[in-house]
């Protein structure tokens, strides 16, 4: 059933994509290749051949599932297949298993993972179109940035969100007035921002203004509150800065917006990660201490009702 529901997200995402790119190869990120990571990740007692055909799956009904499938396709797919298992080796290593994002090391997990294997997995794709030096390059760049920018978005919003909470960030459900007001604040900034909305006369909404509902969402809601924002932040702002004129992060053509926008939220996203699990990762370790410090009190206070009780003895004697 899991395998299932994980050829069936895969499929949309592709399709979705696909259709943003609009046949041009160029796409803000690349959801499926962070849903193939996840998925291996999620899906760790299942046989790896399996999780890749119900990838191979997913990305034929995305396209034309009725038409045999061409050489570079079948690589294109291997190429995924193999990012995501380098992603899935690499952050296992970081974490010890799959991360729940409340310690650094699973940050730092997901940012080794996204370089290992967006690089290596970029030269598999590059080398199907390699007509030329600049046909590869530009195969390498779109692969690398897109796949990598999808890894590190929406591998850890999925698995902070299917996983359990931890217990020092707050529920969403339980905080909804904050939660609606905090997801308000981000589309507002980010429309704003990216619109180059003026605050007054000669000064507008600056895009690191974004930084203010991230650290929001960090503080109060963990990963999960992180991953959220940035996803709303992605998807207000990207026709916002794609269009071809008020791009608020420059760009002369349609390929170096996408490209300073991408950089733009890989480096928010990261910011807020490292910041979300450092504040998990404090607050498990003084809760530890609290835990600690009273157990030691409570044995100190049986110490000396025992002993109490043992002098008390001889005299009721």
């Amino acid at each position: 059933r899991r395998l299932v529901l994980f050829a069936l997200a895969n499929a949309a995402l592709s399709w979705v994509s696909l259709r943003v790119a609009g046949g041009s190869a160029m796409s803000p990120m690349w959801p499926p290749a962070g849903l193939m990571a996840a998925g291996i990740l999620l899906l760790d007692t299942t046989p790896l051949w399996m999780v890749f055909m119900a990838a191979f799956v997913g990305q034929r009904l995305s396209v034309n599932p009725f038409a045999l499938p061409s050489a570079a396709s079948l690589v294109l797919v291997g190429a995924a297949c193999l990012e995501g298992w380098l992603a899935r080796v690499v952050i296992r290593h970081f974490s010890e298993g799959v991360p729940r994002f409340t310690r650094v090391r699973d940050s730092l997990g997901l940012m080794f993972g996204v370089l290992v294997a967006v690089t290596l997995s970029g030269l598999v794709a590059g080398m199907v179109r390699a007509d030329s030096v600049a046909a590869f390059r530009h195969s390498f760049v779109n692969w690398t940035v897109g796949g990598g920018l999808g890894i590190l978005m929406v591998t850890p919003f999925l698995l902070a969100w299917l996983r359990p909470r931890p217990d020092a960030d707050l529920p969403f459900g339980a905080h909804a007035a904050e939660a609606g007001g905090l997801l308000a604040l981000t589309v507002g900034t980010a429309y704003a921002a990216f619109r180059a909305l003026p605050i007054t006369e000669g000064l507008e909404v600056p895009p690191y203004a974004l930084i203010g509902p991230v650290v929001w969402g960090a503080l109060r809601f963990g990963a999960r509150g992180v991953t959220l924002m940035m996803l709303v932040i992605a998807l207000v702002a990207t026709p916002l800065q794609l269009a071809a004129a008020g791009a608020v992060l420059g760009g002369d053509t349609p390929e170096v917006r996408l490209l300073r926008l991408q950089l733009f939220l890989a480096f928010m996203s990261v910011t807020g990660l490292l910041l979300a699990t450092a504040l998990s990762e404090q607050r498990a370790a003084a809760a530890a201490e609290t835990r600690a410090v009273e157990a030691m009190l409570d044995s100190e206070r049986r110490l000396q009702q025992g002993q109490e009780l043992e002098a008390a003895g001889p005299l009721a004697g």
